[in-house]
């Protein structure tokens, strides 16, 4: 799971897996439910060092109003799940384990004004999203490995175009970039005499991409994800008579979800 070597440990850290993403804000009040998939993979100097696969379930909330030929829209996402843990002890021996995961998410997004087109029947509106997420994590104990709690907090950033058509309904595809930034972990390192430790999250660029249907009271949304962490720098922790070195390694993660709602 760890890979802790002579004066120096290397925590294999998930990078901000399972990041939901909510529908934009539509005038009114919106509520629904969600379920993603999520893959991800870390390495350290080309060598894998653990991945994750699994279902995370939970909701949205969100409040919008139109002010002029904008639209300002609040949202929180809660979801949680467990998952399967693959990676490696620090002998190399193989090891597979679940981890109980719970994730909280709260967004400001402004979107418009739209471009309207002659004679085509779709619009476009550029939009911006920024908030704040909070991320728990815990890693289940086995019989060669022990349980790793980690707290998450990070700000995000993701900025694109929402595209609209209406045909038995209105359609949208919406497609930006993302970034995440000011991340820090906090590590319970109790089970090496270690206590808690803050790493600094290394902050890169991602995507985002999603389809989405609305008629009437209903709302429907696919969507996808993807973004990458670089390492971070080492950080020194003293563990008894031990002098330790902490560091998050450069990972990559992959999000598909499917969200259902009712607007009001």
């Amino acid at each position: 799971m760890k890979r802790i070597r002579i004066g120096t440990v290397l925590l294999a850290l998930i990078p901000l897996s399972a990041l939901a993403l909510p529908p934009l804000p539509e005038p009114g009040i919106s509520l629904g439910v969600q379920l993603e998939q999520f893959s991800y993979q870390e390495k350290s100097n080309g060598e894998r060092l653990n991945e994750e696969d699994g279902l995370l379930q939970g909701g949205w909330l969100s409040l919008a109003s139109r002010q002029g030929p904008i639209i300002l829209g609040l949202s929180a996402t809660r979801m949680k799940g467990t998952v399967d843990y693959t990676g490696q002890i620090q002998s190399g021996r193989p090891l597979s384990t679940k981890t109980d995961q719970g994730i909280s998410r709260f967004d400001l997004s402004i979107e418009g004004p739209a471009w309207h087109f002659e004679q085509l029947p779709f619009r476009v509106s550029p939009y911006l999203t920024t908030g704040l997420s909070g991320w728990s994590r815990s890693i289940q104990p086995t019989g060669i490995s022990s349980s790793l709690s980690e707290k998450y907090r990070w700000w995000h950033l993701a900025a694109g175009a929402n595209a609209c058509v209406k045909s038995h309904g209105q359609w949208c595809l919406r497609a930006g970039v993302t970034r995440i930034f000011e991340g820090s972990i906090t590590v319970k390192l109790d089970s090496i005499g270690a206590g808690e430790s803050e790493l600094e999250l290394g902050a890169e660029y991602g995507g985002e991409i999603a389809l989405s249907w609305g008629g009437g009271a209903f709302l429907v949304q696919t969507y996808y994800q993807e973004w990458s962490f670089g390492a971070s720098d080492l950080q020194r922790v003293n563990a008894g008579r031990l002098v330790l070195q902490i560091q998050e390694p450069a990972s990559k993660t992959r999000i598909a979800g499917l969200a259902g709602g009712l607007h009001f």
